[in-house]
C-alpha cells in the first residue's frame, strides 16, 4: 500500500527543521568567546577619548568578553588621556592593553593608559615610558609650575601601579626622569604582566587569568580562541583626529584670523567671516582648548546667528546653505 505524503505537512516539518537549526546556530554564536579590539594609533586627543568612550560602551552593550586596546602612540593631552583612564578604570568588561605589533610604542600618556588597564602586554621590540609632562607648546614652564604639574602626574601613576599592582618605583621614574625601557625589561621589572607578538597569542595566554572589575566583581577571562571584532573611528571622528594635530589646528587659527580680517575689511561679504569663525572653533577644539560638546555649540549658535541675518540679507542662499551644513552637525556633537 502506496501512503501519499500530504505537501502542507512536508512543508510544515522542513520549516521546523529550518526554525531548529537556525536556533542551534543562534546559540553557538551567542556561546562564542568576542573580544572588541579598538586601536588606540595616534595622538590622544580628545577624538581618541571618544572613540575610546564609545568603544568601551559599545562592547558593554554587546557583552563582549574583553576589550583589547592596541597602543602605538607618542603621548598627547593629559585631559583627553585621563577620560580614556577613567572610561578603562569603570569598564564592567575586563581591558587589556597591548602595546604592538612590533616597533610600536606607549610613551607619554600611553604609559597612564597601559598601567589602567587590568591586564597590560607588549610585543616584542615594543617601548614603553618617557611619561614626564611638557607644555602644550613645547614652551619651558617656571619651576613652579613644572613642580606642580610633575607632582600631579606622579600621584596619578602612583594611584594607577597601586590599582593594578605594578611597578611603581619605575613608573615614577617614567614621569620624573622620562625613562624609557624595552618590552623585555617591562616584563622583567613587573610594568606589564608578559609578552605576546600579536593579538590571537595575547588571548591564548591570557585565558583563565582573573580580573577585579571597579565594582569588585572578580572576572575568569575566557579568551582562547575568541573571535575578535576591530570597532574604528567613524569619519565624524576621524576628521576631529586630523583637525587635533597642532600644525593643522594653528592653520585653523591662522584661517580663523585672516578671514575675520576680510569681513571686517569688506563688510557684508560674509563668506569669509564665516569660514573665519568656524575655522576659529574648530582650530580651539584642536588645541584641546574646547571639548566636543562646546565646539557643537559654537556651530550651532553660529547656525542660529545666520537664520536671523537671513531674514535682513539678501544671500542668494549662501546663508541658508551654511546654516543647514552646521545645524545638521548638532547630532554628531550631541552623540558625544
Amino acid at each position: 500500500m502506496i501512503t501519499r505524503l500530504d505537501p502542507i505537512r512536508i512543508f510544515r516539518i522542513a520549516l521546523l527543521g529550518f526554525i531548529i537549526a537556525l536556533g542551534f546556530m543562534s546559540a553557538s554564536a551567542q556561546s562564542g568567546n568576542r573580544v572588541v579590539v579598538l586601536e588606540i594609533d595616534d595622538t590622544i586627543t580628545p577624538a581618541m577619548a571618544s572613540y575610546v568612550k564609545h568603544g568601551i560602551s559599545e562592547a558593554e552593550r554587546k557583552g563582549a568578553d574583553a576589550i583589547v586596546l592596541r597602543i602605538d602612540t607618542p603621548g598627547g593631552l593629559s585631559t583627553a588621556m585621563d577620560d580614556i583612564v577613567s572610561a578603562v578604570v569603570a569598564s564592567d568588561v575586563p581591558v587589556i592593553a597591548w602595546v604592538g605589533p612590533s616597533n610600536a610604542r606607549a610613551a607619554s600618556a600611553g604609559v597612564y593608559i597601559t598601567y589602567s588597564a587590568h591586564i597590560a602586554a607588549m610585543a616584542p621590540n615594543t617601548n614603553i615610558g618617557s611619561a614626564s609632562p611638557v607644555s602644550s607648546d613645547g614652551s619651558d614652564m617656571t619651576d613652579t609650575m613644572e613642580a606642580k604639574v610633575t607632582n600631579d602626574a606622579v600621584a596619578r601613576i602612583r594611584n594607577l601601579a597601586e590599582l593594578r599592582d605594578r611597578n611603581e618605583e619605575w613608573a615614577i621614574k617614567a614621569v620624573r626622569e622620562a625613562d624609557n625601557i624595552t618590552a623585555t625589561e617591562a616584563l622583567n621589572l613587573g610594568v606589564i604582566d608578559l609578552i605576546a607578538p600579536n593579538i590571537p597569542t595575547l588571548l591564548n595566554d591570557i585565558d583563565g587569568m582573573t580580573v577585579t572589575l571597579d565594582n569588585g566583581e572578580q572576572v575568569v577571562l575566557s579568551t582562547a580562541g575568541a573571535s575578535t571584532e576591530n570597532v574604528s573611528m567613524n569619519a565624524f571622528e576621524r576628521f576631529l583626529q586630523l583637525i587635533s594635530n597642532p600644525t593643522i589646528a594653528y592653520l585653523l587659527l591662522s584661517f580663523g584670523s585672516l578671514g575675520i580680517f576680510l569681513e571686517l575689511s569688506n563688510p557684508g561679504s560674509f563668506i569669509p567671516g564665516i569660514i573665519g569663525v568656524v575655522c576659529f572653533i574648530l582650530g580651539f577644539y584642536g588645541l584641546g582648548t574646547l571639548p566636543v560638546n562646546w565646539t557643537g555649540v559654537g556651530l550651532i549658535g553660529l547656525a542660529f546667528a545666520l537664520f536671523f541675518i537671513d531674514l535682513f540679507v539678501s544671500s542668494y542662499g549662501l546663508l541658508l546653505v551654511w546654516r543647514h551644513d552646521l545645524l545638521c552637525s548638532r547630532q554628531l556633537h550631541a552623540d558625544r
